[in-house]
């Protein structure tokens, strides 16, 4: 470096012309250097001021070049170059100790400041036992001005020069997930920033810590490259004869770790649902089976849903049917086969692929048939229904014997003759009855007038008729006598 010198090194490191290195070139390479204002470096050997000047940034053909002999002059402006270290008289180990500060050092993302670039050179200089103070005066024995302190740069360097060849914390390591599932790896080696990523999984990284989006089914790895290694050698700059040496170095150890990521299943969600108003119908206990129409199951999957109406499982790529086979209570089966895929072009919500499957709600029929005393059809006769609370709803006609009030909410109900057939009597009974709900089991019944006119139910028999409880009442008409 310029200054002046209060002493001349004995034993100058290597023989300069004996180098025979197959990388050498002659007078190739430029030094240009550039002053740093108020920042002035003295050297001490053994306790002794050695040298002194202001601080320099150097290039050599464009590259950043460090000093690795701070005690040398520099008598001259073109210099060879060579990859063949061993003319620095340092061995390979404290080569490798210089590369790794000069990549965590000035150069380092974040580092890239005056402090830094002190703290680089002063660290590649202490290799030559060569001690440096800091002074942002200048003068014959650093006695002026304010002495420039970059220990915590340097410790910042050294501290991830001692980190180097951690891994991320996750390497080797294999993870199971869900297809649409993002999950986040987080490095607690702090290294990941240094590495870059890549996989055919999406994914976003943020400093120290990695979130994949897993948008594909199979077995993928991510490969976790160091970052700013090159294929370029550490090339150092020399005169023949007595001047200083300097070195650009580049670091090509090549440093990889790898995680795997196995997707093999898709969360799936049943939702119960009413087919009327679309909510859900929040039972727990509606039992589905799944069967896999590819066969890739060997058995049938049997879920239930919860409290809420939801039914999970789980299920890898493939073509599948959901059977009902028991619906929520006042509700009728769906007897449907729902069919539905696995692949990656399903749609997620909340992490999960839904399946809605409708059920309609029960809804009860009262049949009346009216007939007379031997039997005869009675068309006309009017009769009313009326609520739980005995308020109308409405009233129809017999044709043919019968009337059937239809699309009834399960419930009590009352029936009422408002009008009879010309030459009959007029039943003024209200008769009180209720549809309910039994098992997804109709049970028909017969309603016949016991000796004193009173409508007695009987049961006719039961069949399985999709949840829907019917009533049939049987009313007979007597005729006026004469």
């Amino acid at each position: 470096m310029k200054g002046k010198f209060l002493a001349v090194l004995i034993g100058i490191i290597g023989v300069f012309a004996c180098v025979t290195s197959v990388h050498a070139l002659e007078n190739d390479s430029t030094l240009r250097t550039e002053y740093l204002d108020k920042v002035y470096a003295y050297h001490y050997k053994q306790g002794e001021l050695r040298s002194y000047g202001k601080l320099p940034y150097r290039y050599q053909n464009g590259l950043l070049a460090y000093c690795i002999e701070p005690n040398r002059v520099i008598n001259n402006n073109t210099y060879s170059s060579t990859t063949d270290w061993s003319i620095t008289g340092y061995d390979e180990n404290i080569k490798k100790q210089m590369e790794l500060i000069a990549y965590y050092g000035y150069q380092y993302p974040g580092h890239n400041t005056d402090r830094y670039y002190m703290a680089t050179q002063e660290l590649i200089w202490l290799y030559s036992d060569d001690l440096v103070k800091w002074m942002d005066e200048y003068s014959t024995d650093a006695s002026k001005g304010n002495q420039i302190n970059v220990d915590y740069e340097k410790n910042e360097i050294l501290n991830l020069v001692n980190r180097h060849n951690l891994l991320p914390s996750f390497d080797g390591q294999c993870f199971n997930k869900y297809f649409g599932e993002s999950f986040t790896l987080n490095d607690i080696n702090g290294v990941l920033k240094d590495y870059d990523v890549s996989s055919d999984l999406s994914f976003t990284k943020n400093d120290n810590s990695l979130n994949v989006i897993i948008n594909k089914f199979g077995t993928h790895e991510i490969t976790f490259t160091k970052k700013f290694l090159n294929d370029k050698k550490t090339t150092i700059y020399y005169v023949v004869g007595d001047s200083q040496m300097m070195a650009s170095f580049s670091l090509n150890d090549e440093k990889n770790a790898k995680a795997t990521i196995i997707i093999d299943k898709a969360k799936i969600r049943i939702n119960k649902r009413d087919s009327g108003n679309k909510n859900l119908i929040g039972q727990a206990g509606v039992k589905f089976r799944i069967n896999a129409k590819n066969n890739s199951l060997i058995e049938p999957i049997y879920v239930e849903t919860d409290e809420n109406g939801y039914a999970y499982l789980e299920l890898p790529i493939g073509n599948y049917e959901i059977t009902e086979i028991q619906a929520p209570v006042g509700y009728v089966r769906n007897k449907n086969k729902i069919t539905f895929s696995i692949n990656e072009n399903i749609t997620l919500n909340d992490l999960y692929y839904d399946i809605d499957v409708y059920n309609d709600i029960v809804k009860g029929q009262i049949d009346i048939v009216k007939e007379g005393e031997e039997g005869e059809a009675l068309d006309g006769v009017e009769f009313g229904l009326y609520d739980s609370n005995h308020n109308f709803i409405k009233k129809l006609s017999t044709s043919n014997s019968t009337i059937s009030f239809t699309d009834l909410p399960l419930g009590k109900y009352y029936v009422k003759e408002l009008k009879t057939k010309e030459g009959y009597i007029l039943d003024n009974s209200e008769h009180e009855f209720n549809l309910n709900y039994i098992n997804d089991n109709l049970k028909e019944f017969t309603f016949i007038p016991d000796e004193n006119g009173k409508l007695v139910e009987v049961e006719k028999g039961s069949k399985d008729i999709s949840s829907i409880e019917e009533k049939i009442i049987r009313m007979y008409a007597r005729g006026i006598s004469n």
